[in-house]
């Protein structure tokens, strides 16, 4: 099976990019007949004179009732046939710092936390408190960034001075993330460098395009037998070949199990992916349009066309796509509670030197075992409260 890929939002390493907050990946599978038939007859709908069809073209403001019909008409002709895999960038960048400030360290029993969700919590954590306008969150994600993007030996120094700026009223949440970091900056320093020495990736550490395009070509894996893959010219794209060369020819199926969701890690490439030119190519175009209005739909929530578009990507957003769920930072839950009380831990073992994966299976244990007691005892507290308060 043809699948064509194109993206909306492309700021490469530059997440907080706030003019464009989102990221879109598409993916159609079509036969490049069936994407010609479908292109020509939107630009007929569309009055298109372009040389080819564009999201940004048929997305500017104010809209023309012809281009919202050729677009409606193109993701009613794909129906099933297309799957865009979305991300908020600010989100995406708090889940990169789980990957690369928490992920070295805590590698070699990495599993033991992501089947709590302590990445998704550390992730939530950092993006709350960036949109609740933290100063330290702030300072930690812009200099996350940079640090990633440095071309020299980062400096962890400078990432998280001490202390952090600018708290008010009591401990800072993020502290003990602050801690862990730079207590354990030779390891995620010598990692960093590690990734760098790669020539594929080592320029787009933070780009989403690459993991885009993978895990929505996992996803097409399940349902197609082999797939044939053209994606738009990307500066990403071209430096990562190697990434995707072990999919050549490969039948097997490998698949993980994480967060209760059992994911596909492999597919079945028939020859190697094609970067070529949209304006040769209708299924690019198509992904062109299903990628921008999807970014379109995310900037503008509550607008009439973004509702009546949005039925249309209904089952068409991959599961892997990157938005933020504050439930996993709502202490009023128990896996948040536990996941705090981890942290918390695993600062304090920062801070005296000591191993930060020691005994870590019987904490989480012990936290859990514990945790009804927890429960008890605030209830306890808010009934003592109200009963002064009376």
């Amino acid at each position: 099976m043809e699948i064509f890929c194109d993206e909306a939002g492309f700021t490469g390493n530059n997440l907080l990019d706030h003019n464009q907050p989102f990221f879109a990946y598409a993916s159609v599978a079509i036969s490049p007949c069936d994407a010609r038939a479908i292109v020509d007859e939107a630009r007929k709908i569309g009055n298109v004179q372009m040389r080819e069809l564009k999201s940004e073209a048929l997305l500017k403001r104010p809209m023309r009732a012809r281009a919202k019909r050729a677009i409606t008409f193109i993701l009613k002709s794909l129906d099933d046939r297309f799957s865009v895999l979305c991300s908020d960038k600010d989100y995406a960048l708090a889940s990169k710092f789980f990957e690369y400030i928490f992920e070295p360290v805590l590698a070699a029993n990495s599993s033991i936390f992501y089947s709590s969700n302590f990445h998704r919590f550390i992730a939530n954590l950092l993006y709350v408190a960036f949109k609740a306008q933290s100063s330290s969150a702030y300072q930690i994600m812009r200099n996350f960034q940079a640090f990633v993007e440095q071309k020299k030996e980062p400096n962890l120094n400078h990432f998280l001075p001490h202390p952090l700026p600018g708290h008010r009223g009591g401990a800072d949440p993020l502290a003990p993330i602050a801690a862990f970091a730079r207590a354990h900056h030779r390891l995620i320093a010598t990692e960093l460098n590690r990734l760098r020495g790669h020539d594929w990736m080592g320029a787009w550490l933070l780009d989403l395009t690459e993991t885009s395009l993978y895990r929505l070509l996992c996803n097409w894996g399940e349902r197609f037998e082999s797939l044939e893959v053209y994606c738009d010219e990307a500066l990403p794209l071209k430096d990562s070949g190697q990434f995707f060369q072990v999919m050549i020819g490969r039948k097997d199926k490998q698949h993980v199990n994480l967060g209760g969701r059992t994911i596909p890690l492999t597919f079945n490439l028939k020859k190697p992916i094609e970067l070529v030119k949209s304006v040769d190519h209708p299924g690019v175009q198509l992904a062109d349009v299903v990628a921008g209005v999807a970014a379109f739909i995310l900037r503008n929530p509550g607008d009439s066309d973004s509702e009546k578009w949005q039925t249309l990507y209904n089952g068409r957003i991959a599961p892997d796509s990157m938005f933020p769920d504050s439930s996993h930072v709502d202490l009023n839950r128990k896996e948040p509670c536990i996941n705090g009380a981890v942290l918390f831990e695993l600062a304090q073992r920062a801070k005296k030197g000591t191993d930060p994966l020691g005994g870590m299976a019987a904490f989480y244990s012990a936290a859990e075992a514990t945790y009804s007691s927890y429960v008890r005892l605030q209830m306890k507290r808010t009934h003592s409260g109200t009963e002064s308060e009376n």
